[in-house]
């Protein structure tokens, strides 16, 4: 089984993926590669800068674990793009807020912790996006990672 990380990233992107949002399927885990135009809207998930906490609880190895996730809502250019970027990330919380799937692996809580706009440049284009941050806590057994609790 993979680690509970993996899990709970592949979770994020197959709830975003099979979800009513603008971007349809173009959904992407770990995605290294600058996203094509022909592909936009479209939904990056990773793991954030700042990974993973893990605070040992002493009765039993039981481990509660926080995973920080990084969900970047990318719109195409134009006048609309900033706010094209903010509709699909309220699509995005509401998504993942109601998520039966994502609570049962994260009995701790799923909570999203903060979210801004992004303009960056792409060529000669600009490309509009809205970055959040989301924070996914579960709980493990110190000696079995891969199975949530």
């Amino acid at each position: 089984m993979a680690h509970a990380q993996q899990q709970i990233l592949e979770a994020v992107r197959s709830i975003l993926a099979t979800g009513a949002t603008a971007a349809g399927s173009n959904v992407y885990l770990d995605r290294v590669d600058a996203v094509p135009p022909n592909l936009l809207p479209a939904i990056l998930v990773d793991e954030s800068a700042e990974g993973e906490t893990v605070t040992l609880n002493t009765m039993a190895s039981i481990e509660e674990r926080a995973l920080g996730v990084s969900i970047t809502c990318v719109a195409a250019h134009g006048t609309e793009a900033v706010a094209r970027s903010r509709d699909l990330g309220l699509q995005v919380e509401k998504l993942l807020a109601a998520s039966a799937t994502l609570r049962s692996l994260c009995k701790l809580g799923v909570q999203i912790t903060g979210s801004r706009p992004v303009v960056s440049e792409d060529k000669d284009r600009l490309i509009a996006s809205r970055a959040q941050d989301w924070r996914m806590t579960y709980m493990v057994a110190a000696e079995a990672p891969d199975q949530i609790l």
